[in-house]
């Protein structure tokens, strides 16, 4: 179901979680974790109860196999430019995407705490220069994005 920035299909009427085409950025999504539907649940009872628009949902999920934990947040494509900058070389890694300039995703192979440190890069249009110049997914880095 296509929903608005309220998660409203039609006045009064709500759609969350799997069945939910919602709006992230300049574009709709549907994302199938229960993340996002524990997500939207919160954001839609917020907005019901006080009016208050909830900051943009940052789509997320993550998957465990075979012992190596994989994490998406945002939206990233095939066709995204990716960079990946931060690398251990021990098999972890964190990828970061950018369409036609913006910072779209980041994708982390047994990163969580860099993935999560780099999460306010999708709260809101990022540009690729920014993000690098910030690096928040460095726990040196002291320096908020652009």
């Amino acid at each position: 179901m296509v929903v608005d920035e309220h998660l409203l299909c039609r006045p009064r009427v709500a759609a969350v979680g799997d069945v939910a085409n919602f709006v992230w950025g300049e574009e709709h999504v549907r994302i199938e974790h229960w993340q996002v539907a524990t997500d939207h649940a919160a954001a839609l009872a917020r907005y019901w109860m006080t009016g208050e628009d909830a900051a943009p949902l940052v789509p997320y999920f993550w998957s465990d196999q075979y012992g190596r934990k994989i994490q998406v947040l945002g939206h990233p494509r095939r066709d995204d430019e990716v960079r990946r900058v931060k690398d251990t070389g021990a098999g972890q890694w964190l990828g970061l995407y950018s369409r036609d300039g913006v910072v779209s995703g980041l994708v982390a192979l047994n990163q969580p705490r860099a993935l999560m440190l780099s999460r306010s890069l999708l709260e809101g249009p990022t540009r690729l220069e920014d993000a690098l110049s910030a690096a928040p997914w460095d726990a040196t880095s002291s320096s908020p994005p652009g």
